[in-house]
């Protein structure tokens, strides 16, 4: 019995820990399925718009995918956590942008996913930088 309550709460642990990166990626991807979102007029303005998100977005999804492999298996080393978050984030920029391709009103680009990735290995370095100067090690 004991054992079970041991499994139940780590999986507990684990579904809590990623329920947030399970939410923002439900978001980013019914966001991928409508055929024209609101933005600005001016072309010029809509992209910066528009590339600023991805920045922004998958740069906060990887954040929340580091938090949640920190807090379940924090002995694993940060750079190791930081390549593999940046793995996941790339297959998940790719599906989002496959996904995108069948939506009638919307295009796939490879450069949307390298901006994805861009703002994805950006917030990582600022996570681990802030680990550093907080006394901690990049391991």
């Amino acid at each position: 019995m004991v054992g079970n309550r041991i499994s139940e709460s780590a999986g507990w642990r684990i579904f809590k820990s990623f329920l947030p990166v399970i939410l923002l990626y439900s978001l980013i991807f019914w966001l991928s399925d409508q055929p024209k979102l609101p933005g600005p007029q001016e072309d010029w303005l809509s992209v910066i718009w528009f590339k600023s998100a991805h920045l922004i977005v998958y740069g906060l999804l990887s954040g929340l995918i580091y938090r949640a492999w920190r807090i379940n298996w924090p002995q694993l080393k940060k750079l190791a956590v930081f390549w593999s978050v940046l793995g996941l984030v790339l297959i998940l920029a790719w599906l989002d942008e496959f996904h995108q391709s069948f939506v009638p009103g919307r295009t796939s680009s490879l450069i949307d996913v390298g901006i994805d990735m861009i703002g994805a290995g950006s917030a990582l370095c600022l996570i681990l930088q802030a680990k550093v100067k907080a006394g901690g090690r990049y391991e």
